[in-house]
Protein backbone atom coordinates (compact mmCIF):
# COMPACT_ATOMS: atom_id res chain seq x y z
CA UNK A 1 0.00 0.00 0.00
CA UNK A 2 1.96 3.01 -1.19
CA UNK A 3 1.53 6.29 1.19
CA UNK A 4 0.05 8.34 -0.86
CA UNK A 5 -3.15 6.03 -0.51
CA UNK A 6 -2.91 5.11 2.97
CA UNK A 7 -2.91 9.17 3.43
CA UNK A 8 -5.81 9.67 0.93
CA UNK A 9 -7.43 6.58 3.03
CA UNK A 10 -6.85 7.98 6.35
CA UNK A 11 -8.08 11.23 5.72
CA UNK A 12 -11.86 9.95 4.61
CA UNK A 13 -11.70 7.69 7.37
CA UNK A 14 -11.06 10.30 9.61
CA UNK A 15 -13.89 12.36 7.73
CA UNK A 16 -16.32 9.83 8.31
CA UNK A 17 -15.29 8.78 11.64
CA UNK A 18 -17.67 11.33 13.23
CA UNK A 19 -20.42 10.70 10.83
CA UNK A 20 -20.29 6.85 11.70
CA UNK A 21 -20.52 7.84 15.65
CA UNK A 22 -24.06 9.91 15.29
CA UNK A 23 -25.10 7.10 13.25
CA UNK A 24 -24.02 4.44 15.95
CA UNK A 25 -25.61 7.12 18.59
CA UNK A 26 -28.67 7.32 16.78
CA UNK A 27 -29.12 3.53 15.89
CA UNK A 28 -28.30 2.82 19.92
CA UNK A 29 -30.92 5.53 20.80
CA UNK A 30 -33.43 3.56 18.55
CA UNK A 31 -32.88 0.46 19.81
CA UNK A 32 -32.98 1.72 23.63
CA UNK A 33 -36.58 3.35 22.34
CA UNK A 34 -37.54 -0.22 21.30
CA UNK A 35 -36.47 -2.13 24.17
CA UNK A 36 -38.25 0.41 26.37
CA UNK A 37 -41.71 0.45 24.14
CA UNK A 38 -41.50 -3.74 24.38
CA UNK A 39 -40.38 -4.11 28.01
CA UNK A 40 -43.70 -1.76 29.16
CA UNK A 41 -46.16 -3.52 27.36
CA UNK A 42 -44.43 -6.83 28.84
CA UNK A 43 -43.23 -8.64 31.98
CA UNK A 44 -39.94 -7.41 33.27
CA UNK A 45 -36.79 -8.85 31.60
CA UNK A 46 -36.09 -11.53 34.50
CA UNK A 47 -39.73 -12.94 33.65
CA UNK A 48 -38.90 -13.09 30.11
CA UNK A 49 -35.32 -14.45 30.64
CA UNK A 50 -35.64 -16.90 33.45
CA UNK A 51 -31.76 -17.39 33.45
CA UNK A 52 -30.42 -13.90 33.60
CA UNK A 53 -33.20 -13.56 36.55
CA UNK A 54 -32.24 -16.91 38.74
CA UNK A 55 -28.51 -15.69 38.46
Amino acid sequence: MSSKLKGKVWRTHRRHKAELRLSLFQHLALMFDFVWIVSAGKPPVSDAFPRAGTR
